[in-house]
């Protein structure tokens, strides 16, 4: 019941809270593992979590795939397969995108990974990896196969994210795309993903949304000394938009990288913030009213089983030895990189810059990444040894997907399926 109500729960494992959520209600679960000091520390607590979701999906007849979409048919009418869960409610009742957003999503899921970093040090490390997005979709496709058809393209999953947003109204689109420039700063970056026709998902209080009436966007929403909402039951009162408001709106932004950034209430004014961000100097502000600042990336398909950690490597590493990176992808234009995306999304591997093959830069980036690895105490390159073998074969795991698929539906589900 607790499930069902607010769309997730959360559990201690050797004193770390980890959360399991499901903001689509159908077809997929998030485990989201806290803050940690290693990448083995990761693989152990995804282990001890994976154990007791597979025990609980045992029990309701259901597998865990190690896929970045569901292989078979969707359910269908998803809308009524969907647990009408409290987040869902929330997406629902402002209804910025139809429920064709989250009907999409349902057969989806992607593997993200979080790094801690300064303030200084958030937009550089954004734009770099938006740039680098098609290498890392190049090298970990992941959603090759729906309807239990072999798709077009090697990870089908950016094409559903393309259209995660289409809806009732334009102007959504940019928060699922590759953006038209590098942002400047944070200030640049939160006018862009904050300046929307509405809000995507609205404000919490007290366990409940916030819905503002009329509807408004973050940046009309905080510039505002007071606003008319109502809440999921239609009751109508006045509201102050809080600090705490804006750590509820840094969660609403779904770019191949983003700043995830949560002030301190008891020392950032929602006014003194608005006044910053228009001047762009938000960097300089908020440098000592911070209680959590890092960057998570996006852009990748679940991971393979046994290849969990890869990823978090890889961006870990990346970020370590952001100088290397920034040099590697000075060498191309923005819209480049943009191309790029697509690009690798349909061919994997085989994908093409400026009429080049991609595989020597896959290359140097993991090396890029190990150098970044080796720089810290932990001896974590060897994490990136999947990527050094699907580099070596030319093949990522949305081939060897497709190789299981041509000998059948169960060649497929033991390849992927967790046990």
């Amino acid at each position: 019941h607790y499930y069902d109500v607010l769309s997730g729960v959360e559990k201690e494992f050797s004193g770390k809270t980890v959360s399991l959520i499901s903001d689509n209600g159908a077809g997929n679960l998030e485990v989201a593992l806290p803050p940690l000091s290693s990448i083995a520390e990761g693989e152990n607590l995804l282990s001890k979590v994976r154990a007791e979701i597979l025990e609980m999906l045992s029990r309701n007849a259901l597998r865990l795939l190690g896929l970045g979409m569901q292989p078979g048919p969707a359910p269908m009418p998803i809308e009524e397969r969907r647990v009408k869960s409290f987040l869902y409610k929330g997406f629902d009742s402002l209804g910025p995108t139809s429920r064709f957003t989250n009907g999409v999503m349902s057969v989806c899921a992607a593997h993200q990974a979080g790094v801690s970093l300064q303030i200084r040090e958030v937009i550089p490390a954004v734009n770099a990896l938006i740039q680098v997005a098609g290498l890392i979709i190049a090298l970990c496709a992941n959603s090759p196969i729906q309807n239990w058809t072999v798709l077009p393209w090697k990870e089908w999953r950016m094409a559903a994210w393309y259209f995660r947003f289409m809806g009732e109204k334009s102007g959504f689109g940019k928060l699922a795309r590759f953006p038209e420039q590098p942002f400047t700063s944070l200030a640049n970056y939160l006018m862009y993903c904050w300046n929307t026709p509405y809000m995507v998902l609205p404000p919490m209080h007290a366990e409940d949304f916030l819905f503002p009436r009329p509807r408004m966007n973050y940046l009309a929403y905080f510039s505002a000394g007071h606003v008319t909402v109502a809440n999921l039951a239609g009751k109508i009162q006045q509201h102050r938009p809080s600090p705490e408001d804006i750590n509820f709106a840094m969660l609403c932004m779904w770019l191949f990288a983003k700043p995830h950034i949560v002030v301190d209430p008891e020392k950032v004014v929602v006014a003194d913030f608005m006044k910053h961000l228009k001047s762009d100097t938000l960097e300089k502000y908020l440098l000592d009213k911070l209680l959590n600042c890092y960057i998570e990336y996006r852009g990748a398909a679940t991971a393979p089983i046994g290849e969990e950690m890869a990823l978090p490597a890889l961006i870990l590493g990346l970020v370590n030895n952001l100088e290397a990176l920034t040099e590697l992808t000075g060498r191309y234009t923005w819209d480049e990189w943009g191309m790029l995306v697509y690009t690798a999304a349909a061919r994997g591997m085989d994908a093409k810059i400026r009429n080049e093959s991609v595989a020597p830069l896959l290359a140097e980036l993991v090396l890029i990444a190990e150098a970044g690895l080796d720089a810290r105490p932990f001896n974590e390159a060897p994490y990136l040894a999947p990527l050094k073998k699907r580099i070596a074969t030319r093949k990522n795991p949305a081939d060897m997907a497709v190789e299981k698929f041509k000998r059948g539906k169960e060649a497929l589900l033991e390849h992927v399926r967790y046990k």
